[in-house]
Parts: C-alpha cells; sequence; structure tokens
C-alpha cells in the first residue's frame, strides 16, 4: 500500500509540475480567458451593444490558438466587419476572420463564408 501513494504522489507531483509550466498554463489561461469573455461578448452582440462586443471579443478573434471560444469570437467578429455593426464595413477582413473560425470548427462561420464567397463568384 505505501508503495501506491508513494507513486500516486509521484504521478501527481509530475502533473503539477507539468501544468504549471509556461505553455500549457498561458494556454490553459487563454482558454479560460476565452470561454468568459465569448458569453460576455456574445450577450453584448445579441442585445446589439456592438461597441462593447467588439471591445471584449477581438483581443479573443485574435488569440493564435485552435479552440471552440476563439471560432466563437472570430465568427461574431466577422460578422461585425461583414455587416458593418458598430465599426466600419470591411469585406477582406471579415473574410480572414470567418475563414479562421471556420478551421476552429465554426459551422456558421463556413455556411456564411460559402454564401459570401459564392455571391461573389455571380
Amino acid at each position: 500500500m505505501k508503495y501506491i501513494v508513494y507513486y500516486l504522489t509521484k504521478v501527481f507531483m509530475f502533473f503539477v509540475k507539468v501544468l504549471a509550466k509556461p505553455p500549457i498554463g498561458a494556454k490553459l489561461f487563454k482558454e479560460i480567458n476565452a470561454a468568459y469573455s465569448v458569453g460576455v461578448g456574445s450577450e453584448a452582440f445579441q442585445e446589439k451593444r456592438y461597441d462593447d462586443a467588439y471591445k471584449t471579443l477581438k483581443p479573443i478573434a485574435d488569440y493564435k490558438i485552435s479552440d471552440v471560444y476563439v471560432g466563437s469570437a472570430q465568427y461574431i467578429v466577422g460578422v461585425m466587419y461583414y455587416h458593418g455593426l458598430g465599426i466600419e464595413k470591411n469585406y477582406d477582413v471579415a473574410v480572414n476572420y470567418l475563414k479562421n473560425a471556420k478551421e476552429n470548427n465554426n459551422d456558421d462561420a463556413d455556411r456564411l463564408l460559402n454564401k459570401i464567397l459564392s455571391s461573389n463568384d455571380e
């Protein structure tokens, strides 16, 4: 029994050390921050408080990590640029954010991007 406790303690300490290292800790912090901020930003967007939504979501949309919350922020920021909601319309920037959101597995971004690109071909 004391060997089991000893090895479990060793395994636990290994994981504590690994999680405390900056690359993993920083990514985890960004993911938690993204989740919270996307909730706040989405609510502001739905309430048509576009300035607040943009200020909250833009930093998250610029994260260089692959994450479902980052993809949601990229989608909403892309929609804001595409329609000019609270910011000046910018087709190229909108498409860029939507492509990034699509890479983060955002289905809404995929559908809107296909619609935009197909209407641009006509």
